[in-house]
């Protein structure tokens, strides 16, 4: 049996990579800039924006990596998604 997978599945997997990652990606952006703009009080609206959009494409990263590779624990077996 051909299990061939339609390169369409995989361009429509990869937008939608892009499409969840660019908004925390951009929310650290505009939160380095305000703090750039505020050079002597950057606040803590600022740095919870950076930290809380950091913490969320970590997350997401992750679970892409484990969710589309192949992930290894220290003991060497596979890592599932449970």
């Amino acid at each position: 049996m051909d299990q061939r997978i339609e390169p369409r599945l995989f361009e429509l997997l990869n937008a939608r990579l892009c499409h969840n990652l660019i908004s925390p990606v951009s929310a650290i952006n505009n939160g380095i800039e305000l703090i750039l703009e505020l050079a002597d009080d950057p606040g803590g609206e600022a740095l919870g924006l950076v930290a809380t959009s950091a913490k969320e494409t970590a997350r997401q990263l992750q679970f892409f990596r484990l969710a589309f590779g192949s992930v290894r624990l220290p003991s060497g077996a596979d890592a599932g998604l449970a």
